[in-house]
């Protein structure tokens, strides 16, 4: 049977794809950038590419209903949630491109993090006034060595981010639902780790939180007002996993309030940010618009998997980054 692998993506992923055609020269590939574009190819499809926000309930019913060759998907993001959320057709595997984005994704949670330490957003805007800041706007600058700092979601994101924060001479408790993780000796590893369990015992008294978990579904944040107020005043709050880890009008509330020096947020619970979504003006909150996983180093990084993805699975070869969930 020919194997014709579809690529539901938008143009800033086409790069990828062709560097992928000239690694699989041979192979038969089609692109579109919405589902109508690629509807006439589903039912000769054997494995489709998706950059995950195109992913949606029509492109999961119509998977369902007019694909019946599929047989793998293969995401272009390290969450799956939404996918999984919405469910694929039965039978066909899974698998995500994690480890392609935690460089970036880490390197961005640190600039915001230095961003909000530096006080540069406000530098930023002393600079559109003309005016150079004296007095006051030059105290309350901080350093990151010497800091508490807690990194909730320990996977290779949250591994990558700790190695920084530890470069920079923090002290870094790492928290995550498996437990499991590098720990004490290893070099840039956590000085210690807990389980989501033990989440309050890591948060009190902590001058960082960086956020880096998976979403899921749940009737409330993991992170809550009741955890923000265990933080050290003048902590600060750095979001770069998803938008429904952490409780956001909770967070605005002790920024007001002053518990909080400042946070920013790459991820919300809707995206993207409405106009009129208060979060906007919260004074100390820094807004950045989900780019986090962006990066120059990552098309080769994801054109180096889907590669070698592709070439497993014409083989009959186990996948990387297969998710071991059950369609749905």
């Amino acid at each position: 049977m020919a194997q014709q692998i579809g690529f539901l993506i938008g143009s800033p992923q086409r790069q990828v794809m062709e560097a992928v055609r000239a690694a699989h020269p041979g192979l038969d590939m089609v692109a579109a950038e919405d589902m109508a574009a690629l509807r006439p190819a589903l039912p000769d499809l054997t494995a489709l590419v998706v950059n995950t926000p195109l992913y949606s309930a029509e492109v999961a019913a119509l998977l369902k209903a007019e694909a019946p060759g599929l047989r793998w998907m293969q995401t272009l993001s390290s969450g799956v949630d939404k996918i999984l959320d919405l469910g694929r057709p039965e039978g066909v595997r899974l698998t995500s491109a994690v480890g392609c984005h935690g460089a970036s994704v880490a390197d961005h949670a640190l600039a915001l993090l230095l961003a909000l330490f530096r006080r540069v957003p406000e530098m930023a805007l002393a600079q559109a006034r003309q005016d150079w800041i004296t007095g006051p706007g030059r105290r309350g600058l901080r350093e990151i060595g010497e800091c508490r700092a807690v990194m909730l979601g320990y996977g290779h994101i949250g591994q990558a981010i700790t190695r920084r924060l530890r470069a920079f001479g923090a002290e870094v408790t790492a928290i995550s639902r498996s437990g499991r993780g590098p720990v004490g000796g290893d070099a840039g590893a956590a000085d210690q780790l807990l389980q989501v369990s033990a989440l309050h015992d890591g948060f009190r008294g902590a001058d960082i939180l960086m956020i880096c978990l998976p979403g899921e579904a749940s009737e409330r944040p993991l992170v809550d007002g009741a955890a923000l107020d265990l933080l050290a005043p003048g902590a600060v709050v750095v979001n770069v996993g998803r938008g429904n880890s952490l409780d956001a009008t909770a967070l605005a509330e002790r920024l007001r309030g002053g518990h909080l020096s400042g946070a920013a947020l790459d991820v919300f619970a809707r995206e993207p940010l409405p106009a009129d979504d208060p979060l906007w003006s919260v004074p100390g909150l820094l807004v950045s618009p989900h780019l986090a996983g962006n990066g120059d180093g990552v098309p080769a990084r994801l054109t180096e998997l889907l590669s070698d993805n592709i070439g497993r699975f014409l083989a009959g070869e186990p996948l990387r980054n297969e998710v071991l969930r059950p369609a749905s």
